[in-house]
């Protein structure tokens, strides 16, 4: 699922599309006490890239 998902998502978006390990890892956490491993993780170029990707979600 993850793969055609990271398929559809670059094909949509012009930014930065990255389902690799070490990246999931850095966005897994923030300033909380919570812990949640992301699918992937997207950084849009603009909103079209925004749009684009929750157009895909």
């Amino acid at each position: 699922m993850s793969e055609k998902l990271a398929d559809a998502l670059r094909g949509a978006v012009r930014g930065d599309v990255l389902f690799d390990a070490g990246t999931k890892a850095l966005y897994a956490s923030d300033a909380s006490n919570y812990r949640q491993v992301p699918i992937g993780v997207v950084r849009p170029r603009d909103a079209d890239d925004v749009v684009a990707a929750v157009a895909v979600c």
